[in-house]
């Protein structure tokens, strides 16, 4: 299977400077995470947890791209904000955090090794969404 995030050319080839590009580099995420379900469920392997409208939320939260670069887009619902967004490494330690206002929000994600992040959304009372975040 040809992987075009491996490929960065063969990406800019195909995407150029379209001003939809955006909408392809989603979609691709969402076929790979796909492919990894596909792959994980047809080996009776548990599921990692990804953010990506996972069972359960409804869509009401989500976080994309996966895998993501420097940014990563959150949407949480109206009925959960204002929420909390921490990104954190594979031990705990919490290298961003950052407050959620808005339905749909844009965050930086700092100079970070490419690897598995774990997220975490909180609403006021309650921790609303956990996963991990493949950044590239």
């Amino acid at each position: 299977m040809y992987n075009l995030n491996e490929d960065p050319y063969e990406m800019t080839n195909l995407l150029g400077h379209n001003p939809d590009a955006y909408k392809y580099e989603a979609k691709v995420a969402e076929l790979e995470y796909c492919f990894v379900e596909w792959l994980m469920k047809s080996r009776g392997l548990p599921l990692p947890a990804s953010g990506i409208s996972e069972p359960g939320n409804n869509g009401a939260i989500s976080v994309f791209p996966n895998p993501a670069g420097d940014q990563v887009s959150v949407r949480v619902a109206a009925t959960h904000l204002p929420a909390s967004f921490e990104l954190l490494s594979m031990d705990g330690r919490i290298l961003l955090k950052q407050r959620i206002y808005d339905e749909y929000s844009s965050l930086s994600i700092p100079d970070l090794s490419p690897g598995i992040y774990l997220h975490q959304i909180s609403g006021a009372s309650s921790l609303l969404n956990t996963g991990k975040l493949w950044l590239k």
